[in-house]
């Protein structure tokens, strides 16, 4: 398989897991049939809604004949469903991802164009956020803690050169907070769950886009 780079550059697929959504359509199912029939080691898990828009026999039939390959797996869900997609990310730990999953059609869009926002950009913005939130540095090491705003927040106002540094200031100020009940319990819940990150997983979170914008540029 080659990547088109301008110079052609060969992608090794042997031994790696891929992510095919939309995996029993058309164009999904004989992507996975072929790399399940001629990449060593491949292991392929696919995704796919199984909507009526057309007869579901023909998808059904399509899975089928991908089961009967040990290396693959299928979830039946919706792209839509973040949810689903961090379940898949965490549980096979896809090194590669084919994004084939979409609505069919374009008359349909006009009587049912929720269909469409749900599955082609909703579904599309849920693979993306988690291919770049679930990677360290395309090493495949994955951070199960999750973070909510305000956690982040605090994180970037206190952010050091390095994890351990970042905590140990968390630390230094928890004390000096302990009179502000909601802002201790917040230093409170969010340095255990640092501490289960690596540095790299810490570097992913990305916390120059929750500094206060007096602080952004700096």
């Amino acid at each position: 398989m080659y990547m088109n780079d301008g110079n052609k550059t060969k992608i090794n697929l042997r031994n790696k897991s891929v992510f095919i959504t939309g995996v029993a359509g058309f164009i999904g199912s004989n992507l996975a049939k072929r790399l399940l029939s001629t990449v060593e080691g491949v292991k392929v898990v696919g995704l796919d809604n199984m909507n009526h828009y057309y007869d579901v026999r023909l998808k059904e039939a399509r899975l089928n004949e991908l089961e009967q390959f040990d290396n693959f797996s299928f979830v039946k869900g919706n792209l839509a469903d973040k949810a689903v997609i961090e379940s898949i990310f965490e549980q096979y730990k896809p090194e590669i991802v084919v994004n084939l999953g979409a609505q069919a059609g374009v008359r349909y869009s006009i009587t049912n164009p929720d269909a469409y926002v749900e599955a082609n950009l909703i579904g599309f913005y849920n693979i993306l956020e988690a291919c770049r939130h679930s990677y360290d540095e395309g090493h495949g090491v994955m951070s199960n803690v999750r973070f909510d705003e305000l956690e982040l927040m605090l994180m970037a106002m206190f952010e050091q050169p390095t994890l351990k540094d970042t905590i140990q200031v968390l630390t230094e100020v928890q004390p000096l907070v302990a009179e502000d009940a909601e802002i201790a319990a917040l230093v409170q819940q969010t340095i255990p769950k640092m501490q289960q990150l690596n540095e790299q997983q810490f570097k992913g979170l990305e916390l120059e886009w929750y500094r206060p914008e007096d602080d952004a540029g700096k």
